[in-house]
């Protein structure tokens, strides 16, 4: 016989299904994790797609956090597209085994496409993690942008981390009572993390690099050409890269900066230790969209070394400015760039990317849905 606590228990426990595959997808999910596993007695399931398992393994142990299955999809020079085509397969039959109330992705890349897919077919609510987020350039970053639009257009639950990215989807036709303005969940991981803001961002004599998307492979030669230029003209200044493991990505970059003196090319690093490295630096250069986020929180401007950016609220508030791909554009805005960070001393008073409690609201949406309390 169940005991009354037993049965209130049963009634009120939720099967809740998270599908990733890689390093942002885990670290933005880790927080709403966290809150179920700590606050609720919900049953939790990771689901892992593999698609970049070299980086995964290091942010697993670093995150304290083990997917309960990993399908281990990934393979050497993988296409999205053949990705897809195997990943669809394996989710429809872990989420069939499961049968979940609801399914959890986030983000833009295939794996959370898969999920949004099978989650449609077999009629399972999902909840979308970082809906809204849009260059509104097609290609740019492509399959990026395709994926958002149309996982937004699947999700029944879009949790957009601002108010911007909510305003993105009303003009798409994404139904309003489906919108939900949380906040981003980096802004919870980095809150957990207990990595402090920088107070002085002008005080700091590191500069960090990261360069790692595939659409910008055809810009890297040129745009590593110009930071080895600005490095050798800033020799008081230390340039930290931690090189993504692509090899396509080091061919690009490794012979143009490997000689200078003050560039130190290092191996990737894990969440924590990249959240060290972007709060002890003047500045970040980078095309990723995570640490655009990261950087904004920790009181870092960051270069944009990209044509576009989803995230907008960084640059209205002059967190953050594009530097462009082309070469030449690269080198004036860098050192336009340069000369802003000191004339203006950046204010980094406002976070426009969250307040570090996304994850209750996300899950406090979902409890509002299934009618329990509120954590």
């Amino acid at each position: 016989m169940y005991s009354i606590l037993g049965l209130l228990l049963m009634i009120n426990t939720l099967n809740l299904v998270f599908l990733f595959g890689t390093r942002p997808e885990i670290i933005k999910i880790k927080p709403i994790y966290q809150a179920l596993k700590t606050r609720t007695h919900h049953k939790v399931t990771l689901l892992s797609t593999g698609q970049h398992q070299d980086q995964a393994n290091d942010q697993f142990k670093a995150l304290d956090i083990n997917p309960d299955v990993n399908f281990n999809l990934m393979k050497s020079n993988q296409q999205w597209i053949s990705f897809l085509y195997r990943a669809i397969p394996k989710v429809e039959k872990e989420l069939l085994k499961l049968k979940p109330d609801c399914l959890f992705v986030q983000g833009d890349t295939i794996s959370t496409l898969s999920g949004a897919i099978v989650a449609g077919c077999l009629k399972i609510p999902l909840a979308y993690i970082e809906s809204g987020l849009r260059t509104h350039t097609e290609k740019e970053p492509f399959p990026e942008e395709m994926n958002r639009v149309l996982i937004s257009k699947m999700a029944d639950f879009n949790f957009s981390p601002t108010e911007q990215s909510r305003q993105n989807l009303i003009e798409e036709g994404v139904k309003d009572e489906s919108i939900f303005v949380t906040g981003n969940t980096v802004v919870d991981a980095i809150k957990n993390a207990k990595v402090g803001k920088c107070q002085n961002y002008l005080a700091n004599k590191q500069v960090l690099i990261t360069l790692h998307r595939q659409d910008s492979a055809i810009y890297l030669k040129g745009i590593a050409i110009e930071i080895a230029k600005f490095a050798q003209l800033h020799p008081d200044l230390n340039f930290v890269f931690p090189v993504h493991k692509n090899p396509k990505i080091r061919e690009l970059i490794m012979p143009t900066l490997k000689p200078i003196n003050n560039i130190a090319l290092i191996e990737p690093r894990n969440y924590l230790e990249m959240l060290k490295l972007i709060k002890k630096s003047l500045f970040v250069i980078s095309d990723s969209g995570g640490i655009q986020e990261e950087a904004a929180s920790l009181g870092v401007p960051v270069a944009i070394a990209r044509d576009n950016t989803e995230r907008v609220e960084g640059l209205r508030l002059g967190m953050s400015m594009l530097m462009g791909r082309n070469q030449d554009v690269f080198r004036k805005n860098l050192y336009l760039f340069f000369k802003k960070i000191f004339q203006d001393r950046i204010s980094f008073t406002e976070n426009p990317y969250g307040d570090g409690c996304a994850a209750q609201r996300i899950i406090n949406v979902i409890h509002d849905f299934y009618g329990l309390h509120k954590i």
